[in-house]
């Protein structure tokens, strides 16, 4: 196996992950690829909660951890092996010349302690953004402007304690960058952490970053074509959160999160609240944004991607409709 080293980048969906990903990958000692999700399904194998199949993911946890316990070295042995799996596929889609193979994963947030685990000597940089940047973000790009982000409800109510803790608990063999200080001075970001991954600076990261193809269907394509990184995105959630509703939402949003992981992604509360506070109202407010909000905590209790998959199973193959959960 060749030998390379791995990193991980771990971070909420819209939280400059992608431009990180360009830029990093523009270095000719790094390799990268679309988002692969690889480690996910793994990790979760012999989890209790979180799964729904058709196989009864039950059931299935029950066997592979019993099959664990019969392994000379347990648990151990299924982390070190999926490892070696893992990192046998990661080489294969990585340039031979370069020495480290860039994971930029969102959802990595839910295994960050198995990741830790499966691969002990890996980088991992934990990226934060402005939790009201990317709830607008995610509400811009992904929900057509509305607060009908059932999807995307992990990402803003459970992903960011995790991302807190992972880096609680690896804040001693990791590095942080927020991204702010990517998109105001990003020479001094990247050379921060390239420093923590025993690299050189090249000249032209900043220039040729946008000519990096990654490809793929999972993850943000990037609007990148200027080449340009552009400070102004910073203040772009105003625009979004510029109703007394969804200033409402915003603040109560913040007090769900806690100020123990808002202080741990770089931001004080205090803080926070004041910048939300003094957004100017200026967006037309009417009825729709309580709807999509109630259909959005509706959504929680019916799970209506799962509902949906199994109808259109149904449909498509003219099985039984049936719940083998």
């Amino acid at each position: 196996m060749p030998n390379k080293n791995l990193m991980f980048v771990f971070s909420l969906p819209r939280s400059g992950s992608t431009l990180l990903q360009r830029i990093l990958g523009s270095h000719s000692q790094i390799s990268t690829a679309p988002e692969p999700w690889l480690l996910l399904p793994f990790a979760y194998a012999t989890r209790h909660r979180g799964v729904f199949a058709e196989y009864n993911h039950n059931v299935s946890r029950q066997a592979i951890n019993d099959f664990i316990g019969k392994l000379p070295a347990g648990e151990d042995d299924y982390f070190k092996e999926l490892g070696r799996f893992a990192k046998s596929l990661y080489m294969k889609v990585s340039d031979a010349q370069t020495l480290y193979f860039l994971d930029k994963t969102p959802r990595y947030y839910f295994i960050i302690p198995e990741i830790r685990t499966i691969f002990p000597d890996a980088k991992f940089i934990f990226l934060f953004r402005n939790p009201l940047q990317v709830f607008a973000s995610i509400i811009d790009t992904w929900c057509n402007g509305r607060l009908l982000f059932y999807k995307h409800y992990a990402d803003l109510f459970i992903g960011p304690s995790c991302l807190a803790a992972g880096y609680g608990m690896m804040a001693d063999q990791s590095i942080r960058i927020n991204f702010e200080n990517l998109v105001q001075s990003p020479e001094e970001s990247v050379k921060e952490i390239l420093d923590y991954l025993a690299l050189e600076y090249e000249p032209g990261m900043l220039d040729h970053f946008k000519d990096v193809t990654i490809g793929g269907r999972m993850g943000d394509p990037g609007r990148f074509g200027s080449g340009q990184i552009n400070p102004s995105s910073l203040e772009k959630w105003k625009t979004t959160l510029n109703t007394s509703f969804r200033k409402f939402y915003a603040g109560y949003y913040l007090e769900c999160l806690g100020a123990d992981t808002l202080k741990t992604f770089g931001y004080e509360p205090d803080d926070l609240k004041k910048q939300l506070n003094d957004v100017k109202v200026t967006g037309f407010g009417g009825i729709m944004d309580p709807v999509y909000l109630c259909l959005t905590m509706a959504s929680r209790i019916v799970e209506p991607n799962i509902f949906g998959r199994k109808c259109r199973q149904k449909y498509q193959t003219g099985l039984p409709f049936v719940y083998h959960g």
